[in-house]
């Protein structure tokens, strides 16, 4: 049993360490922090192995929050912070998983263990299927700094690390079952200077080379799906304005998926037949829906209210223009559905195009634009206008759509912000079969480019 006026000068000691740690390093844990929040929405369930004083788990805002901490000292520390995390003090490898959360967080945990795979493959257990894990760690060539942070006292002197880079990690999640969604490393500079912090921070880790400098190395994995999962039930999105010559032909061709294919077609306040063209097809067609309003606000828009709507498992986007064949949507639906990805984007840039399909100058904006999103994002992106894409409904409902615009590259940003698994998938391109194509090159690249400004500095 513990002497407690022993363990009350243990802690004491301990608080004062810490308190010294958070001076010296304050600017970096607020930007993993920061990190952390941007990947986990808040009022999820969050589990952290080795939490610690429990101020990262605290951090994300979690509606269900479990912390083990075998160290009695750092335990009590976080019972007295933040009472509202459930605490026991137990290892990770050793602990049985009473129920399953969304997101790990295993922030410098890799470094304390004995056998790293198997504290791995032990979070898993804690994670429901396609549960992310979000693990950070010290870049082993900062090495040195862990030598000062001993003699500073902020680092035990009797305890041994493992030095891991990003590729060691993933190699783990991949032993694991897990699939690896984004590695690299973060927070170049530490300190707080005004401004240049800020902007070194944000450039340098899309830098080819010198990104693999920073101070701090992040992998962020999932859990494959449930492989006993039931067969998803499919909504197809269809926003449209003046889409009279192609709406009904573009209803009839889109393919049976899953257990159930919903079509929504959402008019965008069309002045001419289309959503009375809907109507009849309505009749005939109890799957058919119709969302209808004016006056027109974009496609952005009517791809938020399809979302909305939407009654499936799984959502795609099919533009109503047929210019990528509705027969492909089996491909995207086989892809989600066998857990390949958990947002398929199609990419026009694989396969020959028909003269008329697009013009020179989108296709060297569309390429420009991702290459700019591939470095953005760190995810590979080589078309981000393809109006196909395809994800869970679950997922869908937590990006934030601005409703503004195109609404692909809010789409894209939401994706790469909440870390979802992407994957490309070729689609053949035709000239669109009747009407005109509603896109003006240099007035959408330029909101276009206005719009990866901003989230360039708001991505995690």
């Amino acid at each position: 049993m513990r002497d407690p006026g022993q363990f009350q000068e243990s802690l004491i000691r301990e608080r004062r360490r810490l308190e010294r740690w958070r001076k010296i390093t304050g600017y970096l844990l607020r930007s993993l922090r920061v990190f952390h929040q941007r990947i986990i929405p808040p009022g999820e369930a969050v589990f952290q192995p080795r939490c610690g004083t429990g101020d990262m788990i605290a951090s994300v805002a979690p509606r269900e929050a479990l912390g083990l901490e075998p160290d009695g000292f750092f335990a009590e520390i976080c019972r007295t912070r933040h009472p509202e995390i459930e605490i026991l003090e137990q290892e990770v490898v050793t602990a049985v998983p009473e129920r399953r959360f969304n997101y790990a967080i295993a922030c410098h945990l890799l470094e304390q263990e004995d056998e790293c795979l198997k504290a791995v493959e032990s979070i898993c257990e804690w994670l429901c299927p396609r549960g992310k894990l979000v693990f950070t760690f010290m870049n082993p060539v900062w090495v040195p700094l862990v030598g000062l942070f001993i003699k500073l006292g902020l680092r035990p002197k009797d305890r041994r690390y493992n030095y891991l880079t990003a590729k060691d990690v993933s190699n783990l999640c991949e032993l694991a079952g897990c699939r690896v969604i984004e590695e690299g490393y973060k927070v170049f500079c530490p300190l707080p200077i005004p401004v240049v912090a800020h902007i070194i921070n944000t450039v340098l880790p899309r830098i080819p080379v010198i990104r693999n400098l920073g101070l701090m190395g992040y992998v962020i994995a999932r859990v494959p799906s449930d492989p006993h999962r039931p067969e998803p039930s499919v909504t197809v999105v269809i926003p449209c304005h003046n889409e009279q010559e192609n709406v009904a032909e573009c209803i009839t061709r889109v393919p049976s998926m899953g257990s159930r294919t919903e079509i929504l077609v959402v008019d965008d306040g069309s002045s001419d037949r289309t959503a009375d063209i809907v109507r009849e097809k309505q009749e005939k067609e109890s799957s058919l829906r119709l969302i209808s309003y004016s006056p027109r606000r974009g496609k952005a828009h009517a791809v938020r209210e399809g979302f909305r709507g939407a009654s499936g498992d799984i959502v795609m986007i099919l533009d109503a223009d047929m210019a990528v064949l509705p027969e492909e949507l089996v491909n995207f639906y086989r892809a989600l559905a066998a857990d390949r990805a958990e947002f398929i984007n199609g990419t026009r840039m694989l396969y020959p195009q028909e003269v008329g399909a697009c013009t020179i100058w989108r296709l060297i904006g569309n390429k420009l634009f991702g290459i700019l999103f591939s470095i953005l994002i760190g995810q590979r992106c080589t078309d981000t206008l393809c109006g196909t894409k395809a994800l869970y409904k679950e997922d869908a409902d937590k990006i934030k759509l601005t409703g503004r615009g195109w609404g692909d590259f809010d789409l894209l940003f939401g994706v790469a912000s909440r870390k979802l698994h992407m994957l490309e998938l070729p689609v053949h391109y035709q000239e669109r079969k009747a009407g005109q194509s509603k896109m003006r090159f240099f007035r959408d690249g330029i909101q276009l480019a206005l719009l990866c400004a901003r989230a360039s500095v708001r991505l995690p």
